[in-house]
């Protein structure tokens, strides 16, 4: 059970390190805007916040899978 213990509370301390941390500018660098097209909107920014939600939920879902598995090694005792 420690061992569990130990991944969720790792879980915990990225979760809380991912809200801390700020998207590099890098990520909404306009490489894949077409400006001919008067594509000026979206483009990197919103697949960084995009990609950044599908590892936040990953994370998320990982987190809720230990959970459960902490809550079936408690009722099997």
């Amino acid at each position: 059970m420690a061992g569990y213990e130990n991944v969720y509370d790792c879980l915990n301390k990225l979760q809380e390190a991912m809200k801390n941390c700020i998207v590099h500018g890098r990520d909404y660098y306009p490489l894949d805007i077409d400006f001919s097209k008067g594509d000026h909107n979206g483009g990197n920014c919103e697949a960084a916040l995009r990609e950044r939600h599908k590892h936040n939920k990953a994370v998320n879902d990982f987190k809720d899978y230990i959970l459960e598995h902490m809550m079936h090694i408690n009722q099997s005792r």
